[in-house]
């Protein structure tokens, strides 16, 4: 009777407004346990946005030899082409080749992070397409070569575009997390002409 009673009161207790807090209710999330995860997310995010930033900003400038290589194999603005050589081929391969690698080391994050990491990674993917490519027209017949070119162009100039998507989605999280912007351009040789730019005008 005596443990009867005693259980009620503090069953009463747990009910009373003013009275101890009763403890999580079985399946309901520990508030203490989600604000760790929480802490956790967001230190695994800055992580990853940072090694995205020094990534992308790394990415920009180790492109622009073989971008202004596969621009020169395939001019956008109709100039005369500046045909590579088997060497060169090699070089630009071999340079993608090792961002690859450091691309696929990126650490994840939020879905938005990793869409800046999926981004680069395919940026890389379809500029090895383009150095295929050329490397294909050079040795083609002189019926063919002009069609792969071409072909190497579009898959360069589609890098371009994967390359800007990510870029901006970059900036949107580095504004989010107070950094201020970080514009990031792909350009056809040191100093050259944002490649991304429809106008032509040099990047900022």
């Amino acid at each position: 009777m005596l443990g009867a009673l005693a259980g009620a009161g503090t069953t009463a207790a747990w009910l009373h407004p003013d009275r101890t807090t009763p403890p999580t209710v079985a399946g309901q999330p520990d508030p203490a346990r989600v604000a760790e995860l929480e802490r956790a997310e967001a230190e695994r995010n800055a992580q990853s946005l940072e090694a995205l930033a020094t990534f992308g900003v790394g990415l920009q400038d180790e492109l622009a030899p073989v971008l202004e290589g596969l621009h020169g194999a395939h001019p956008s603005d109709g100039s005369t082409r500046r045909t590579p050589t088997g060497e060169d081929v090699d070089e630009w391969r071999a340079s993608l080749e090792e961002l690859a690698v450091e691309a696929d080391a990126l650490p994840s994050g939020g879905t938005e992070h990793n869409m800046v990491r999926s981004g680069f990674v395919l940026t890389l993917e379809l500029l090895g397409s383009s150095v295929d490519l050329v490397e294909q027209a050079l040795s083609a017949e002189p019926a063919s070569d002009e069609t792969l070119f071409r072909l190497a162009g579009a898959a360069r100039d589609h890098a371009v575009d994967a390359f800007g998507s990510a870029a901006m989605q970059l900036d949107n999280l580095y504004v989010t997390a107070d950094k201020g912007h970080l514009h990031l351009v792909l350009r056809a040789g040191e100093g050259g002409v944002p490649l991304d730019d429809p106008h032509g005008h040099p990047g900022h």
